[in-house]
């Protein structure tokens, strides 16, 4: 049998294809539409290199492919030819299967990225949601396209300052932070115009600058004036978002909840009743309320949303996850081991390591490398045993970063790609396409119900 593929022809026998009896190949005959009769052949408009290997394995029953071939197109030349993947041998498989890491990593890209589609801006949508999809994405994505079109009108100048509106958001992030941070220094603290003393807390200096004292009114200004500019970004946001649900759903916008709507009753309470003090149900409130600062400063991250290599580090620790937590394990082991040995080897020691936690805090402190020195072993034993500690941890934090740091470079140089590739107009995320003739839903059905058969086999013959 002679097999032109692409120009190149192969020369073959019957039997030795009817080895794969599910293959494409297998079943060739005269009536095939491959078939030439004027010259003899069956044609096929495929690649001559990529079949050398499919060739191979119809003669010497093992399918190798070289490491430098793209794993979609070899996924997709195995799918028309009919091939099941777990026939790949095993020095070739993990090639093979990158595919499915690939994948995996674009979904996680895409979704940290927002390069899905959220508003399709057809003539079959509504007047509406035609008219807020540009504002939605000019809010939630300054970079694109259609913020472009919100911030470089023409008409009107002041719509210039708006294109680059990332670079505003992360100013009014830092000012509100610093703005947090200033009203607990003293300098930036006025005496309080209402006495709010409620409860004893005269032996605790910090409690009494917050009874005693409040911010000063440049202070205060900004901080009114950051808590409304945020508050009106997200009313916008929760108008013009395409879905609700989803807009409720991503913990970004629940940690602005958080920050802005406690921010806005502590105000009303604070400049809203004099009197404050005299209302106790309401002055717990207040002081109940007041703890949710911790939520402003959490918005930094919601420079994520602005800056890809911050997206990047999410999605890496995201898909990290296992790594994180097996080093978190080893750490608190390694911590519980320690700081129970080193408590027995500093036994006769009168003024270190009281007790067994404080072990494992000076093990944890020492494993991690920081070693803060407010607890440290006297005992020869004791340093003898902070060394293998020292060094067991080194061991530790080296094996585990650098997975981290080449999943992260991986994410990194990907995000890139697609980027560029949304920039230029291209596909994102391109299925390779399965090249299955309409005749062939039977051979495939075929192959598919092999692969479930045989997969058992191949695990126990290769792990």
């Amino acid at each position: 049998m002679v097999l032109n593929i692409g120009g190149t022809c192969f020369q073959t026998n019957k039997g030795t294809l009817e080895k794969w009896p599910h293959s494409r190949l297998a079943r060739l005959d005269t009536s095939s539409p491959n078939y030439r009769p004027d010259r003899g052949d069956y044609f096929f408009d495929r690649d001559p290199h990529m079949f050398t290997y499919i060739m191979d394995f119809y003669r010497n029953d093992t399918l190798h492919f070289a490491h430098n071939l793209c794993d979609s197109v070899v996924r997709r030349e195995l799918h028309y030819w009919g091939i099941d993947e777990e026939n790949v041998s095993p020095c070739c498989w993990g090639f093979v299967t990158q595919h499915g890491e690939h994948r995996a990593t674009d979904d996680l890209l895409c979704e940290a990225l927002d390069l899905d589609e959220i508003y399709a801006l057809s003539k079959d949508k509504p007047m509406w949601h035609r008219a807020i999809a540009p504002w939605w994405t000019f809010l939630d994505d300054s970079a694109s396209s259609d913020a472009a079109l919100v911030s470089n009108w023409e008409t009107s100048s002041c719509f210039a300052l708006l294109q680059n509106y990332s670079y505003w958001i992360a100013f009014a992030l830092l000012l509100s932070t610093l703005n947090i941070i200033f009203s607990t220094w003293d300098p930036f603290r006025v005496p309080a115009r209402y006495s709010r003393v409620h409860f004893n807390v005269t032996n605790n200096p910090k409690l009494m600058r917050f009874e005693t004292t409040d911010p000063h009114p440049v202070l205060v200004v900004l901080d009114i004036a950051l808590t409304g500019f945020f508050l009106g970004e997200f009313i916008i946001k929760c108008i013009v978002c395409p879905k609700v649900h989803t807009f409720f759903e991503n913990s970004l916008n629940v940690i602005e909840i958080v920050a802005v709507f406690p921010k806005v009753i502590v105000l009303a309470l604070r400049y809203g009743f004099p009197d404050l003090a005299n209302h106790r149900q309401l002055y717990l409130a207040y002081y109940f309320l007041t703890m949710f600062e911790v939520f402003r400063v959490a918005r930094l991250f919601n420079f994520g949303k602005h800056y890809v290599g911050l997206r990047i580090l999410m999605v890496t620790m995201h898909a990290s996850a296992s790594e994180t937590f097996f080093l978190v394990f080893l750490m608190f082991v390694g911590a519980v081991v320690f700081g129970v040995a080193i408590y027995h080897c500093e036994i006769r020691s009168l003024h270190t390591m009281a007790d067994m936690h404080t072990g494992a805090y000076w093990a944890f402190n020492t494993m991690t490398t920081v070693g803060y020195g407010d607890v440290v072993p006297v005992t020869f034993q004791g340093r003898a045993l902070a060394i293998v500690c020292s060094l067991l941890g080194l061991l530790i934090t080296g094996l585990a970063i650098p997975i981290i740091a080449n999943s992260f470079d991986r994410y990194y140089s990907q995000a890139r790609l697609m980027l560029m590739r949304q920039r230029l107009g291209c596909p994102i995320d391109p299925m390779y396409p399965v090249d299955v003739d309409a005749d062939d839903t039977e051979l495939m059905a075929k192959v598919l119900s092999d692969r479930m058969v045989g997969l058992a086999g191949f695990r126990l013959q290769y792990e």
